[in-house]
C-alpha cells in the first residue's frame, strides 16, 4: 500500500452533505406527541411479518417514547436512538410480538434516514456541487503516483462525482456486473451494478488498481448506492465507468425508483429494498448504509486482507 487516506464527514459537508448533527435534527424535527400519537395508532394495525406475527400498539408506542426524549433531551446522533431501539429487539426477555414491533420501529426510522440522505444527495448535487467543483481542481495532486487507498466513513457519492469529473481512475475494487429492471412496470428501464462476492472482498481483489494512479475506494460504512443481493452475498455498487458525475447521479436516481409494484401499489421497503429482478419477479437488495448497534465489527481478529466494512 503506498497511500492511505481516511475521509471523515467534512470533506463532504462543504459539498452540501449534513454533519451527523445536523442530520439528527432534520431528523427528529420530523416528530412531536401529536404527529407520534397518530403514527402508533396507525402503526399498531399493520401486519408487517404476517397474521400469525403481530405487532403490538405498547412496544410501537415504547419507540417513539424513546425518539421524543431523545429529541426532549437534545440528543445530537440519530446513530444512538437507533441502537437503542435495535437492541431492545435482541431482548431475551421481550415477548416475539415485542421484538418484531421494535424492529418494524427500526425499518422505518432507518428508511427516513436513508430517504433524508438521499434528498440531501440529490439537491446538494444540483447547487453546490456546480459552484464548488473548481476549488478541488488540483485534488488529484493528493493522490500517490501509484495506487491509493481511500477508507471513507461517508455515504454519499461527491468522492466518486470528483473522481469521474477530473478524470482520476476510481473503483470499488469489483468487476462482475449485475443488471436489474427499474421496476415490474418499467421493465425496458435497467440499472447497472458493479459487484464481487463478500467472502472474495480483500485488497487483493483483481478489480483494485495496481501499480498506477487511481483510487482503491473503501465504504466503511456503506454507502447511499451501495447494496447487498441474495443470501452469499453479493456487494453491489453503482459502475463508475462514467464520462461525467451527472450519468452517475442518473444512475442513483433509477436506484431510488427501485421497486416492485403489486396490483398497482409499490410494496414498501426498508433496510431491505424491494425490487425487480430480470424475470420480473419480487426481489430484495438490502440497503448497506450501517448504522445504529450494528455499525461496527465485533471481532478483533479479521482475517488477513480482509476489508472491514461493518
Amino acid at each position: 500500500m503506498k497511500t492511505g487516506i481516511l475521509l471523515g464527514a467534512g470533506f463532504s459537508y462543504d459539498l452540501g452533505m449534513p454533519i451527523s448533527r445536523e442530520l439528527t435534527e432534520v431528523f427528529l424535527n420530523i416528530f412531536n406527541r401529536k404527529n407520534v400519537n397518530s403514527l402508533v395508532d396507525g402503526l399498531a394495525t399493520h401486519q408487517p411479518y404476517s397474521a400469525e406475527r403481530p405487532i403490538n400498539k405498547m412496544a410501537i408506542a415504547e419507540s417513539f417514547d424513546l425518539l421524543l426524549d431523545y429529541k426532549k433531551n437534545n440528543g445530537e446522533n440519530y446513530e444512538e436512538l437507533l441502537a437503542e431501539i435495535q437492541e431492545l429487539s435482541e431482548y431475551h426477555s421481550k415477548s416475539q410480538s415485542d421484538k418484531d414491533s421494535y424492529h418494524y420501529i427500526f425499518s422505518l426510522l432507518y428508511e427516513t434516514i436513508h430517504n433524508i440522505l438521499s434528498i440531501y444527495q440529490s439537491i446538494s448535487y444540483e447547487t453546490l456541487y456546480p459552484k464548488n467543483l473548481k476549488w478541488f481542481s488540483k485534488f488529484e495532486n493528493l493522490f500517490s503516483a501509484e495506487e491509493t487507498w481511500v477508507f471513507s466513513l461517508n455515504h454519499d457519492l461527491f468522492l466518486e462525482c470528483l473522481a469521474i469529473d477530473l478524470s482520476i481512475p476510481i473503483t470499488y475494487g469489483s468487476q462482475k456486473s449485475l443488471t436489474f429492471p427499474v421496476s415490474n412496470i418499467e421493465m425496458n428501464e435497467v440499472i447497472e451494478f458493479s459487484c464481487i462476492a463478500s467472502k472474495e472482498y480483500n485488497v487483493n481483489c483483481p478489480g483494485f488498481i495496481r501499480g498506477k494512479k487511481g483510487i482503491n475506494l473503501v465504504k466503511l460504512h456503506g454507502s447511499l448506492s451501495e447494496h447487498e443481493y441474495k443470501d452469499e452475498p453479493l456487494i453491489c455498487n453503482l459502475r463508475l465507468n462514467k464520462s461525467s458525475s451527472q450519468e452517475l447521479m442518473d444512475d442513483f436516481r433509477k436506484v431510488l425508483r427501485m421497486a416492485y409494484y403489486h396490483q398497482g401499489h409499490k410494496i414498501p421497503s426498508g433496510p431491505d429494498r424491494a425490487i425487480t429482478d430480470k424475470n420480473g419477479q419480487l426481489s430484495t437488495l438490502s440497503k448497506a448504509i450501517l448504522t445504529g448497534g450494528k455499525k461496527y465489527s465485533k471481532t478483533a481478529k479479521p482475517k488477513e486482507g480482509a476489508v472491514i466494512s461493518g
